[in-house]
C-alpha cells in the first residue's frame, strides 16, 4: 500500500495516468489523450474523501476534539468552516481518543464539531507498477 497525490480518481478504481503536475497521477473513468498509463497501479473503488469533525479556535492552528484519523495524512488539503483556504495538515499527534491535528495555518473562527473534508493523498496498491504507453 502507498499514498498517492491524485487529482481525481472515478469508480472504476483500475485506471492509473500521469498528470502535469510533479508527483500527482489521475485515475479517470477513461484514459484522457496525452498522458501516459501506469499500470499496476490501483485505486480504491468509489473512493469519497475522508471527513472528521473537530473542534476549532480562532487564531489557533490546532484542532482538537477529533473524531477519526482513518484516512487523514499529513500534507493534505483541508478545508471547513473556519478553515482558510489552501490549508494543509502539517502533523497528526495524540493518541487514540486524543488526536489532535496541526494546521498549516490558524483557524479564522471558533467552532465545535466542524466538518473537515481532507483532500490530495489517496491510499493506493501497487503491484509492479510501470508507466506503460501514451494514451
Amino acid at each position: 500500500m502507498s499514498l498517492t497525490k491524485a487529482a481525481s480518481t472515478a469508480a472504476t478504481g483500475n485506471l492509473a495516468e500521469t498528470t502535469a503536475t510533479a508527483g500527482q497521477v489521475n485515475a479517470p473513468a477513461s484514459a484522457t489523450v496525452g498522458t501516459k498509463l501506469i499500470v499496476g497501479m490501483y485505486f480504491p473503488a468509489n473512493y469519497t474523501a475522508p471527513t472528521f469533525t473537530a473542534n476549532t479556535t480562532s487564531g489557533s492552528p490546532t484542532l482538537t476534539n477529533i473524531s477519526t484519523v482513518t484516512g487523514i495524512y499529513p500534507n493534505q488539503t483541508i478545508s471547513g468552516t473556519g478553515i482558510p483556504g489552501s490549508t494543509t495538515i502539517a502533523s497528526i499527534n495524540g493518541n487514540p481518543g486524543n488526536y489532535t491535528i496541526t494546521m498549516s495555518a490558524n483557524a479564522s473562527a471558533t467552532g465545535s464539531a466542524v466538518t473537515v473534508t481532507a483532500n490530495g493523498y489517496v491510499e493506493t496498491y501497487l503491484k509492479w507498477a510501470y508507466i506503460d504507453k501514451t494514451n
